[in-house]
């Protein structure tokens, strides 16, 4: 923290601790402690891909970050395979991205994320029609098996009121509750930008 207090006009910060799997919860609230003084900061990239012990209460710490981050215009977060993440920290992401109105480029990545529901698709959607300036959306919910139509009817919900979208990339290979129904509602949602 005492390094990233020298340079306060840091615009991009990667942090790539991808098969980390002795990083628990703990660890983030450095990570939390880290973004306070980094207020001018435009691009933040988290990829967390494979860290297994990581829970919801890690992401509470990550909610607590990106909130005093107003100049934010690109957020990537990578959560591949975080087993224990669940419909809860999709309900963090959310209440961090309320206060993230400049945000322009979104990338989520939950592939594997078991416990991802089609409550939490219906809880993150009411965060994406407040940001009036995204124009680059990537979300991807590969693997997670508990999604359905009614998960992909959230997200066309959600889709339909990003006027400034661009550019859309939407992934949900291998998710067996997927039919025909919810294909109909990403068409839907294309016809509608």
């Amino acid at each position: 923290r005492e390094s990233l207090k020298l340079v306060p006009s840091l615009k991009t910060l990667s942090l790539d601790l991808s098969g980390c799997n002795k990083i628990t919860d703990k660890g983030f609230d450095n990570i939390r402690n880290a973004l306070i003084p980094l207020t001018s900061l435009q691009d933040f990239s988290l990829v967390l891909k494979g860290c297994k012990q990581i829970t919801d209460k890690g992401l509470e710490d990550i909610k607590a970050g990106l909130i005093l981050l107003p100049s934010l215009k690109e957020l990537s977060l990578d959560l591949t395979g975080c087993n224990k993440i669940t419909d809860e920290s999709l309900d963090k992401i959310k209440n961090a991205l309320l206060s993230l109105i400049s945000l322009q480029y979104l990338s989520l990545d939950f592939e594997h994320c078991k416990q991802i529901t089609d409550k939490g698709l219906d809880e993150f959607k009411n965060s994406l029609h407040l940001l009036p300036g995204l124009q680059d959306l990537f979300l991807n919910f590969n693997n997670c098996e508990k999604i359905t139509d009614k998960g992909l009817d959230e997200i066309k919900n959600a889709l339909v009121s990003l006027a400034s979208l661009r550019h859309l990339s939407l992934y949900s290979n291998k998710c067996q509750q997927i039919t025909d129904e919810g294909l109909d509602h990403i068409k839907n949602a294309l016809v509608s930008l």
